[in-house]
């Protein structure tokens, strides 16, 4: 299902005089270097109004509800509890595509930052916005985010993913191989289909998730850490998460730069 902006969204800025575009920031409650990261986007854009689309939820399921607010969490606009709660990210999800059609349609959204798919479902990759995908982790390729099953994972097919599911205990056993396989497919063709550049602050990282998946090598990469070489890019390396590293806000003109030769033909950086 392909969700649709009711207006071209190239000429967003001159949609409404006065207005200026709005970006939607799809993330999970639980992302917090993440939401950090869209903070301190929000705060250091001049150009867009900002609002975050967040799924939120329990151990047993990453998305009860989806909840829109601004970004200085001072107001939220939209909040729905789903009858049917997405258990960690869903292929298509009826209750989350409606919300996220009345939030394109309402808010005039000119721009989707995907942050993370937890708890929500793939067609918000497929709307006729433009999209960019921003790396904090290694999910939705990676079900447990970090690409580390007892060491680093080097690949990850049928029979390592098996050996994660039923072996690593940070992963809910609950989730059926054939159905993150086919779940890995639909990204994979989305981010084709749409050309979603993906965003990632080292080239140490696009390397390796293409050593995870070859099809990787077909992704839109952009190295964040080019931005703006003059002040340096800064990387927060964290945790046991070894190389999954955190963007900033500083390479905000990076990406303003990135979004503004997006095409509907190509969304391809430049």
């Amino acid at each position: 299902m392909t969700i649709e902006a009711r207006e071209d969204p190239l000429v967003s800025d001159q949609r409404k005089v006065g207005r200026p575009p709005t970006n939607l920031h799809v993330t999970h409650e639980s992302e917090g270097i993440g939401n950090e990261w869209i903070k301190s986007f929000s705060h250091n854009d001049p150009f867009s109004e900002n609002v975050i689309l967040e799924a939120r939820g329990d151990p047993y399921n990453s998305g009860l509800l989806h909840a829109l607010y601004d970004t200085g969490h001072n107001q939220t606009y939209l909040i729905e509890n789903f009858r049917q709660p997405i258990t960690m990210a869903a292929r298509e999800h009826e209750e989350s595509q409606a919300f996220l059609q009345r939030t394109i349609d309402e808010f005039d959204i000119s721009h989707v930052y995907v942050s993370s798919l937890r708890g929500h479902s793939l067609p918000v990759l497929d709307t006729l916005i433009p999209t960019t995908f921003v790396h904090h982790n290694f999910f939705p390729f990676c079900i447990a985010e970090t690409a580390i099953f007892r060491s680093p994972c080097v690949n990850c097919g049928r029979q390592e993913l098996t050996q994660c599911l039923y072996g690593n205990p940070t992963v809910s056993s609950s989730i059926s191989i054939r159905f993150w396989l086919e779940f890995r497919d639909q990204f994979f063709n989305l981010m084709e289909k749409r050309n979603i550049s993906y965003i990632v602050n080292s080239k140490k990282i696009e390397e390796r998730l293409q050593r995870l998946d070859s099809r990787f090598s077909k992704m839109k990469f952009c190295l964040a850490s080019s931005a703006n070489s003059s002040t340096g890019a800064i990387d927060s390396i964290y945790g046991l998460r070894g190389d999954e590293i955190a963007l900033t806000a500083r390479w905000l003109e990076y990406l303003r730069e990135s979004a503004s030769k997006i095409t509907p033909r190509s969304l391809e950086v430049v």
